[in-house]
């Protein structure tokens, strides 16, 4: 892993200028900086923001460079550039960026992660294919398609190369995020983890006779795999009253995320934790019944990834809380004692009047 990052900063480092300069007799200049941060990638397109103006080829692959089929495009996912891939009438896009003999093993955290637009995909034939190849020192290789209908992408494969399709139906006319775990999809597919060397990616696309493919390509990146994230950490009803089930809420994002657990102790007693289910996307919940009246419920959530990394949710460094009440919370007890003082005294009136007047 000492490896990795090492290649990741000096990648980014490289990359980074700027000059100051004074060059007049007595003259000085002061520069100010806050809040720099690096971004370690190892795939040069990044978010395509420091790419050429809008038209002209995309670099960075190795080949072949200037491809006027791959282009910068100013319809994006996020910032103001992505890659346009246009291919028409059997034309075919086959590039590579090559990443040296980069050690990866069973603790080596690789994320790729990236946003793809699909436009226009199968027109006219069934031998249209886009796809990106991963290939490995010992000879394997992960190819993720993206969008297929032909048996014929698998000639154009490297020999060795294990087939992950990233979608049954192929979605076209919206941003899409993928976000992959090399290691753990090596695994998968070979049926151990790898102890072996990332040497090269490619980007191959192809339009048959007649046909057309237009796809955009935005943010992509390999990176480090962090912890995971929580946040929007929640209860409802905020304020529970006896008899009510309360659910339990978190925001949780991680590529790699394998559990999320609701961690919680009634009245200081002993931990207890539930098993908390993802409900769309990112959000999940867990229920909490049969509270007593007066009870205080001290909370948080733990998230794992497939790493062994945890993050806990807390509420700053303290626990989430919430205590159960016998009514209505803010609603007042004066108006109740009211209403049934006077339900009394109706009740005394009539029984004075219809059945105590009545036995004189």
């Amino acid at each position: 892993m000492h490896k990795l990052i090492a290649v990741l900063c000096v990648i980014t480092l490289f990359c980074t200028v700027a000059p100051v300069l004074a060059n007049e007799d007595d003259s000085s200049l002061s520069v100010l900086f806050d809040d720099i941060s690096f971004t370690s990638v190892l795939i040069t397109d990044m978010g395509y923001e420091t790419q050429g103006n809008i038209g002209t080829p995309v670099e960075g692959w190795t080949e072949p460079v200037g491809y006027d089929t791959f282009t910068v495009t100013d319809f994006a996912a996020n910032g103001n550039k992505a890659g346009n891939m246009t291919l028409l009438d059997d034309q075919d896009f086959y590039a590579d960026q090559g990443f040296g003999d980069l050690a990866i093993d069973g603790t080596t955290e690789l994320i790729f992660d990236f946003n793809v637009y699909i436009d226009l995909f199968n027109q006219t034939s069934d031998d249209d294919f886009f796809y990106f190849e991963f290939g490995f020192g010992d000879g394997d290789g992960i190819t993720y398609i993206l969008a297929n209908v032909s048996d014929e992408v698998e000639s154009w494969m490297e020999e060795g190369s294990r087939i992950i399709y990233l979608q049954e139906t192929i979605v076209t006319g919206e941003w899409m995020n993928f976000q992959l775990d090399l290691v753990h999809d090596y695994e998968s597919v070979m049926g151990s983890l790898p102890d072996t060397t990332l040497e090269e990616m490619f980007l191959v696309g192809l339009a048959s006779k007649s046909s057309k493919l237009v796809v955009y390509l935005d943010d992509l990146y390999i990176y480090y795999d962090p912890a995971p994230g929580i946040n929007h950490v929640a209860h409802s009803p905020a304020e529970p009253i006896v008899g009510e089930m309360v659910t339990i809420s978190a925001t949780v994002v991680d590529a790699t995320l394998e559990t999320v657990v609701f961690n919680y102790r009634v009245d200081s007693g002993s931990w207890l934790t539930l098993a908390m289910s993802q409900i769309s996307g990112t959000p999940f919940e867990a229920n909490l019944t049969d509270l007593s009246l007066g009870a205080l419920v001290e909370y948080y959530v733990t998230a794992t990834d497939a790493f062994g990394k945890s993050t806990d949710g807390m509420n700053g460094t303290e626990y989430f809380t919430f205590t159960v009440a016998a009514l209505s919370p803010g609603f007042p007890l004066l108006p109740i004692v009211a209403v049934a003082v006077i339900a009394a005294i109706g009740v005394v009136i009539l029984w004075y009047m219809f059945i105590y007047k009545k036995k004189e």
